[in-house]
Order: structure tokens, then C-alpha cells, then sequence
């Protein structure tokens, strides 16, 4: 899938720029020190191999991240369940249909595909099975009722989240969330305590709930 890009957390807890799959592996090996084997690859919290040596850890991460769906946090673990390394990948604007979300999700690339050509928007998921992070709740993700952007800059995001508190997008909005700042209609722009968005999230109306499986 060469068509990807890929981005990794830095030590300040900020997502990188994106790369090509060669430079994040580089720094995936620079990072994952064998003075800590076994690892094990986690998928959103569920883990995907077996502890196994540092070498098989890489390689079944690479795997994974390369192949499996957009969205998606991969996670290498050491033995003792330290992060040893965390990616993502993103796509560099896909057509609506590989989105694979619902209409609220593709209406949404749309928009900022169009609005926004200038912040060079990349694909970072819509469908993935997950729940919320550091929670038993089922992620609007699970049901094809979010959307992940990534933009070059902090700034870039930010203004299209703002754009979206003054009601620009043309999607029924009931989460936005850039940085540490949550948008939702009602309530207005707070402070958000979850874990620190390097991208914007938005999620739709209505919210969903019950297995995972696109819906809308």
C-alpha cells in the first residue's frame, strides 16, 4: 500500500509529520531497544502477536500498519507492557469509497478536501472497531460515524475546527476535537481531558451504539 503515509508519537506526546514507511521503520528500530524483549504489537489495545524477539516485533508491526485498516493505533509493547513505539497511518486524500464510513464521514472528507486543498488533508480513518481510549465505550469509529485529519501544522487543524464551531461544515457535528479542545453543540469549545489530538476528530449525529458495524 505505497500509497500511505505514516506518522509515529514523538517524546513530547505529538503526533510526527508523515513519512514514507522506510523513515518510520527507521525510527520504529532507533526506538524499540532489545535490552527490553520480549515485545508484543497491540491494535487499539488488543494484542495482535504473541511476545516474541525484537526482530519478529518489528516485522509484525510493519505488517500491520502497512496492511491493515486506516485509523487504527499500533502499538509496540515491551515485556513488561511499557510503549516501546506508536504508530498510525493516514492517506493522502483518498476517493469518498475507500473511506469505508458512513455518508456523514464521506460528506465530511468531502468538505474539507475542498475547502481546505492548501493544508494538504490526509486520510487518518473513519471505520475501525475500537473503543474510546482509557474507556469500556464503543468509539464512534466502531460505526463508521467519525472521521481522522491530519494537517500540516497545529494552526491548519485548528482553524477548520473552529470553522466547524461556527457551523461551516455541512454535517450534523456532535463531536470536534483538536489538540486538548472538545466542540459540541450545546455545550461550545472546552477543555478536553482525553488523550491529546495531534489530529481532528469529529463524530456525528446521531450517536450510535451496539456492535461494531457501519451505520447511517
Amino acid at each position: 500500500m505505497t500509497d500511505r503515509e505514516y506518522v509515529f508519537r514523538k517524546a513530547d506526546g505529538n503526533w510526527s509529520k508523515p513519512t514514507g514507511l522506510a523513515k518510520h521503520m527507521a525510527v520504529a528500530r532507533d526506538r524499540v531497544d532489545s535490552r527490553h524483549s520480549p515485545f508484543y504489537v497491540t491494535q487499539d489495545g488488543d494484542r495482535i502477536t504473541r511476545k516474541v524477539q525484537r526482530a519478529t516485533a518489528l516485522d509484525r508491526y510493519q505488517t500491520a500498519i502497512e496492511n491493515r485498516e486506516l485509523g487504527a493505533t499500533f502499538r509496540i509493547r515491551q515485556d513488561d507492557g511499557g510503549v516501546a513505539f506508536v504508530g498510525r497511518a493516514c492517506k493522502d486524500q483518498p476517493d469518498a469509497i475507500d473511506i469505508n464510513g458512513n455518508h456523514h464521514a464521506d460528506e465530511m472528507w468531502g468538505w474539507i478536501v475542498h475547502t481546505y486543498p492548501q493544508f494538504h488533508p490526509r486520510f487518518g480513518g473513519s471505520y475501525v472497531c475500537k473503543y474510546v481510549a482509557g474507556s469500556s465505550e464503543r468509539s464512534q469509529h466502531s460505526f463508521g460515524n467519525a472521521l481522522d485529519v491530519f494537517f500540516g501544522t497545529l494552526a491548519q487543524q485548528m482553524a477548520v475546527f473552529h470553522d466547524i464551531e461556527q457551523h461551516q461544515c455541512p454535517v450534523p457535528v456532535a463531536h470536534a476535537i483538536s489538540g486538548n479542545r472538545i466542540w459540541e453543540p450545546g455545550v461550545g469549545e472546552h477543555g478536553y481531558t482525553g488523550e491529546y489530538h495531534s489530529h481532528l476528530h469529529t463524530d456525528y449525529i446521531p450517536q450510535y451504539s451496539g456492535a461494531c458495524g457501519v451505520r447511517g
